[in-house]
């Protein structure tokens, strides 16, 4: 049984309430409300002291740090004589009645789209208390919220660049394109991602739209493109984005790949039998991401030198997994088998590109040895094939090759009826367990490429 991490009822409730409390502070002597562009730079802040591992508890090193990060970043606004009001504000938006402008009702419609580990932060810790980034608006809120419900008052958010650019800000839960101007005038319409109904029902269309079959059990995809899976520190877009870039790959591909692989399981869900939102954990608190279970990376430590000589990997990488070689896993010998265990989500995907990468080249050198032209499509197809299953991979294009399926991309919208001779040889002549085998590989492969396709025509990408 593989290990999960419970997140119970109670909290995932309070994410939506609707503030105030006994307990609610006072806001400090002289506080001002920040600004969209303040809070935009506060959460640039954090995601630099989050790499420097500083203690924000303690005010001298919070002093210091703002001074240190102020003369890298000259636009920099915030002082030490903030922070007390960005925690009182803090407080506002997870727990309070009022926020700017915004009062108990608009606040309580804000959490609904927050996470509950965003709303139970403990707000004493500055090093966690960025802003919420809502959607195209940012992490100005009261423009968010005018924009749903009071058009006429809202104004587009101007934030002025911070770096790094791609914040670690609890994301709002919707999945919605970053640049909405970008998706097609075809596109499907977006649905409340509030509204588990409305939800259901977009991952129906897009299924009905890309792939009726192969998307089957792949609503998740769409859905959460744009939500921060569990032990993250962006949305999963951003970091396929990120990692996608470094290594030539197609973002919109390496998400979707890592979600069929196991990624969507880094996402709370409600356990049907017991009712708690669960999420799938190592059991390990330190390393709690599964490089198997979450990435399908059963192979990644074979590789992992030739990842590091390639600079796929920083030669510190070591620093990010753990090994684990006894029976089970951390939470013990009934678990799922583990093998290598990762510190963040982020490092999984980081982990999972580079070994696209390096399958990537194996199989254009053993592509070109074979001086073999592939459409860009099919040479998608048959590196995904690769990945999977290795030499099959091969023996399934000369197969298609010899047939004539290469001379268009027809094949990757259905399974062609084709014998392949080396499977049938793997098993001694038994026809029905080549075609089986046929079959699995080509079903792990098309829902990857179709999803892609959907998220790139949908404006995702």
């Amino acid at each position: 049984m593989l290990t999960i991490q419970k997140y119970y009822i109670d909290e995932a409730a309070d994410a939506g309430g609707g503030g105030g409390g006994g307990n609610t502070p006072a806001p400090p002597k002289g506080y001002v409300p920040t600004t969209p562009d303040q809070r935009s730079q506060w959460n640039g802040f954090l995601d630099y002291a989050g790499k420097q591992n500083a203690d924000l508890t303690d005010p001298k090193a919070q002093a210091a740090l703002l001074t240190q990060y102020k003369k890298a970043n000259p636009a920099f606004s915030i002082t030490s004589e903030q922070i007390p009001g960005i925690q009182y504000e803090a407080y506002q938006i997870r727990k309070g009645d009022k926020f700017g402008n915004l009062g108990a009702k608009e606040l309580g419609y804000i959490r609904q789209g927050l996470s509950p580990n965003f709303i139970n932060a403990d707000t004493t810790n500055v090093g966690k208390l960025y802003y919420p980034q809502m959607s195209s608006h940012g992490t100005d809120l009261e423009g968010y919220y005018n924009s749903k419900f009071n058009p006429s008052a809202a104004q587009p958010a101007v934030q002025a660049p911070v770096v790094p650019q791609n914040t670690a800000a609890p994301q709002v839960a919707t999945s919605s394109p970053t640049n909405p101007a970008a998706a097609p005038a075809t596109a499907i319409p977006l649905p409340n991602y509030n509204d588990p109904t409305s939800r259901l029902n977009y991952a129906n269309a897009f299924r009905q739209k890309y792939g009726r079959e192969v998307l089957r059990g792949y609503g998740d995809i769409p859905l959460r493109v744009n939500e921060k899976p569990e032990f993250a520190s962006d949305t999963s877009k951003n970091l396929a984005i990120k990692e996608g870039q470094k290594l030539g790959l197609d973002p919109a591909l390496l998400y979707a790949s890592s979600m069929i692989e196991g990624q969507s399981g880094l996402y709370p869900q409600k356990d049907k039998k017991t009712g708690e939102m669960t999420v799938n954990y190592t059991g390990d608190d330190e390393y709690p991401v599964s490089g198997l279970w979450s990435f399908g990376l059963d192979s990644f430590l074979d590789y992992l030198p030739q990842l590091k000589k390639k600079g796929y990997l920083p030669k510190d990488f070591e620093k990010n997994y753990k090994i684990w070689d006894k029976p089970g896993g951390p939470s013990g010998k009934d678990a799922n088998e583990e093998s290598v265990m990762f510190k963040t989500t982020d490092a999984g995907i980081q982990a999972k590109a580079a070994m696209l990468r390096a399958f990537n080249d194996e199989f254009d050198e053993k592509l070109h040895e074979k001086n073999i032209t592939l459409s860009p499509q099919q040479r998608d197809f048959f590196r995904l094939a690769y990945f999977n299953s290795g030499q099959h991979s091969f023996q399934l294009l000369d197969a298609y090759k010899k047939n004539g399926l290469l001379k268009n991309d027809d094949f990757i919208n259905k399974i062609p009826e084709v014998a392949i001779p080396e499977f049938i040889k793997l098993y001694k002549g038994d026809t029905k367990k080549a075609e089986a085998l046929h079959k699995q590989i080509y079903g792990n492969i098309v829902p990857r490429l179709a999803a892609a396709k959907g998220l790139k025509q949908e404006g995702f990408f």
